[in-house]
Parts: structure tokens; sequence; C-alpha cells
């Protein structure tokens, strides 16, 4: 199942369901990329994953679907004044109120999304969301390892939705790295990091 919608506050979104039967799997992608090495031993980053891990929760045991959701959300432009001259920066979503609230998040859920009544949800907070939004067919991932859904670039933010609904359309994808990256390396030549590598997922 796949949607692009207008809410009627003006949160545009897009989003994919699977069933709980695939949470083995997606536990399984994360578990081999730290046993492959692949994940920061970085304390702090270690910390955010310590706690993240794909399982039906103790508030919905009868869960029967996962919702992958992505709403789109649009930079602010700012501007500061600095020895006279004016300069134009782009703001993430991450530093400004847009307005989305829990509530919004649910009566899209529930009225727009599950849309039968009866159904509870449950908003999914310890699983990895770029992973399973790649898994569920809504995004891609880039060389750069952002997650990129079609329409809406990376200017999105993600949630995930357990619900006791079993939906109809079962996604299930090959982890894959957007068509457009394989040959493109500018993300690669601008990191200044150099964290970036040329390994294809």
């Amino acid at each position: 199942m796949n949607s692009s919608s207008v809410h009627s506050t003006d949160f545009v979104y897009k989003y994919k369901t699977l069933s709980v039967g695939h949470l083995n799997e997606l536990q399984q992608d994360i578990d081999k990329l730290k046993r492959e090495g692949k994940l920061s031993d970085h304390k702090t980053y270690r910390s955010y994953l310590s706690d993240k891990k794909f399982e039906i929760p103790e508030s919905l045991p009868n869960a029967r679907s996962l919702i992958a959701l992505a709403i789109f959300t649009e930079p602010m432009l700012i501007n500061f004044h600095l020895n006279g001259a004016k300069h134009e920066v782009m703001l993430p979503h991450q530093y400004y109120a847009s307005g989305l609230t829990e509530e919004i998040l649910r009566d899209i859920m529930l009225k727009e999304i599950v849309k039968e009544s009866g159904h509870k949800i449950e908003k999914a907070t310890q699983v990895h969301l770029k992973l399973l939004a790649v898994r569920s067919g809504l995004g891609r991932y880039g060389r750069n390892n952002l997650c990129y859904v079609e329409g809406m670039g990376s200017l999105l933010k993600l949630f995930a939705y357990f619900t006791d609904h079993q939906f109809e359309v079962n996604n299930w994808t090959e982890i894959r790295m957007m068509d457009g990256c394989e040959d493109c390396k500018i993300c690669m030549s601008q990191c200044p990091s150099k964290c970036i590598t040329e390994e294809i997922l």
C-alpha cells in the first residue's frame, strides 16, 4: 500500500505498510551490520542504538502490521545580518516548530491510513526508521546514508506505528541505493570528514 495525500492541516505524506512477520528480518539486517563492524563504535552513537530493536510492543501484543510514514517538511529560510551584509541560510526542520503534533499523527494513522474503526495503533519509538523505510519500499538510501523518498528528497520526517489492523498489501523490498547514486560521487568528494565511501550497498 502506498499513498500520498494532503492532510487537513496541509501535511503532505507518503506511507507503506508491511507485516510484523518481517520484524526478525529487519533485526537481522542490523545484527549483520554489527557483526561486520559497519557501525561506529563511538560511545554517543552506540547510546542512540542501545534501546532500539524490531519487536512487537508489549502494549500491543496482537500487532499485525507496521506502518512506515514520511511527512514532507519544507526548509525555513532565515536571514542573518553581519557586517552590513545579509546572509540567507536554510534551516532544516529539526530546528523549528512545524506544527506537527502527536494528535495530528494519530489522526493520519487512524482516519486516513487504517480507516476502519475499532483498531489500535502504537507509535514505534524503538525501531530503526531509515532501514524500515527502505525495506518497506517507502524510501531508498543515498550514498551519503540519508533516506530519500520520491517527491520529497530528504526533506522529511520519518515515523513508524504498529497496528492490530491487517492490511491487504504486504510490502517488502531489498535494501537498495538510489540509481542516481551509483555513478555519482559528489557527496563523497565534498564530505569534510571523508566518511562517505566508494562502497555500494
